[in-house]
Formats: C-alpha cells, sequence, structure tokens
C-alpha cells in the first residue's frame, strides 16, 4: 500500500510524532511508499502562523525534513487539478480538494484523521 500523508498527518510525524494515531504508526511502518505533496508544503507555508504551536521556520525546513524522513514526493499533474475541481462539493477546503484527487490519481491512501475528507466515498482514503 502506498500512502499520501493529509498535512496534519505530515507535520505530526515530522514534529509532534506522539500526536500520530497507533494506526497511522502502523500504516506508515507497513507501507510500501510514503508520500508529500507540494500542496502540504503550500498549505504550510500559507498556515503557518496559525499553526504556532509547530514553530515552522521556513518551509525549506519542513522540504528537507520530509526529505530526510524518506518521504517521496507526489508532484501534481494536470489530471490532479482537473479531478479536484470535478470532486463533490463536500470539503470546502483546496489543499484537501487537491490531495484527495492526487491519491485518487496516484491510488495512495491518503492518511488523515479529517471527519470531512471521510465522507468521499472513494477507494483511496485511510482514516485514522
Amino acid at each position: 500500500m502506498n500512502l499520501l500523508l493529509d498535512t496534519h498527518i505530515l507535520l505530526w510525524a515530522l514534529a509532534s510524532p506522539e500526536r500520530l494515531p497507533k494506526a497511522a504508526i502502523t500504516a506508515i511502518y507497513q507501507a510500501d511508499s510514503v508520500f508529500f505533496s507540494p500542496v502540504n508544503l503550500w498549505e504550510i507555508g500559507i498556515k503557518s502562523s496559525i499553526w504556532s504551536e509547530y514553530d515552522i521556520q521556513s518551509i525549506e525546513d519542513i522540504y528537507a525534513a520530509s526529505l530526510k524522513a524518506n518521504l517521496q514526493e507526489l508532484l501534481i499533474t494536470s489530471a490532479d487539478m482537473i479531478t479536484a475541481t470535478q470532486l463533490p462539493q463536500i470539503h470546502k477546503d483546496p489543499f484537501d480538494r487537491i490531495l484527495i484527487a492526487q491519491a485518487h490519481n496516484n491510488r495512495c491512501h491518503l492518511m488523515t484523521v479529517d471527519s470531512k475528507i471521510a465522507q468521499y466515498e472513494m477507494p483511496y482514503l485511510l482514516i485514522v
């Protein structure tokens, strides 16, 4: 199984691993590949001022930490953007909509605790 991390899971994995649900830790260790997305970096960059508990100094640090943790970058394609615009309007957050589309198009399980994402009836979701 391949995993794509939702932004909060990525932050927890890098900065607060004690916050990760046990199911998330198990899935990460058992995964064939674990991915992060440029969308994660974009979201962190935009929301870093409201996520003060993570003491985010720079997006470059998050990117470097992701690579150091052996996470793979899953690049965004035009197909991902098209799919994101065609999703049902359950979730209004554009970051999450793109991550859902990426997971679907790349057959990666999107790991999240977001209950809104759980409302999408798609095969590539992993709610922990």
